[in-house]
């Protein structure tokens, strides 16, 4: 007996999804997909084709009414799953957004952040550092300390990118936790403030501050004024002229 054109469908879209993600389908493949939570032997393909065409969009299918969906064929399940799924995005989106905007409420992010700092930091070894994740408005969405002991500059900057570019932060703050002797923050440190804010903007993640942790002392670099977004503010810096002969030659 001759296989369909559609035999093994699903797990090419399965595979699809796993390698390129959900917005490398069409939208009748999308809507395919949506309908193998509810539809589990049939050929989805044809119906999913046909509800784009009845309503005329992807978006018209998900925006139909609960009878317009019964209406085009659906099952009660089916019908009830596609109808509920816009209201589960506003859901997750209510959930996910529902802290004040950072520029509106920079006092009590900072107090987040900083209680987070001396909560982890207090127990953790000196070279660790704490990267902790943040969402687009400064909601903490986790945390992580991690040791960078490689000896180039270079190599540690790659393995922090490598870190964070498999969470799901927007902005991340640094922590690096040192011993009581020290009580400052260093031209190199300044320097490589400004290194780790360009790298993570190559992966679209933006460095919200860096934090200086002592059991004496915790300093925030950019309330301190040591935080230089861009190279033009770096360079026209004091802290450049401090340093540039010694670590002229360094380059991401």
């Amino acid at each position: 007996m001759a296989k369909s054109i559609h035999s093994g469908h699903r797990s090419r879209i399965r595979a699809r999804i796993q390698k390129y993600g959900i917005n490398s389908l069409e939208d009748h493949e999308f809507l395919e997909y949506l309908l193998y939570h509810t539809i589990p032997r049939r050929d989805t393909n044809p119906i999913a084709h046909k509800l784009i065409d009845k309503f005329g969009s992807l978006e018209g299918v998900l925006n139909a009414s609960l009878k317009e969906l019964r209406e085009a064929g659906l099952s009660k399940r089916s019908a009830l799953w596609i109808h509920c799924l816009p209201h589960y995005s506003e859901m997750y989106q209510d959930y996910y957004y529902d802290v004040p905007e950072p520029m509106e409420d920079l006092d009590s992010i900072y107090d987040n952040i900083e209680e987070l700092i001396e909560s982890t930091c207090r127990d953790a070894r000196v070279g660790q550092m704490l990267v902790i994740s943040m969402s687009p408005l400064g909601m903490i969405i986790g945390s992580n300390l991690i040791e960078l002991t490689d000896k180039e500059a270079k190599d540690r900057v790659r393995k922090l990118c490598q870190i964070i570019v498999k969470t799901d932060a927007y902005y991340v703050v640094l922590a690096d936790v040192r011993s009581f002797s020290s009580t400052f923050m260093s031209e190199y440190d300044v320097y490589m403030t400004n290194i780790y804010y360009r790298a993570l903007r190559a992966i679209d993640v933006t460095l919200f501050d860096r934090y200086y942790y002592s059991p004496n002392l915790c300093r925030s670099y950019k309330k301190l004024s040591l935080f230089f977004a861009t190279e033009e503010e770096f360079f026209s810096s004091k802290y450049y002229s401090l340093i540039r002969r010694q670590y002229e030659n360094y380059s991401l």
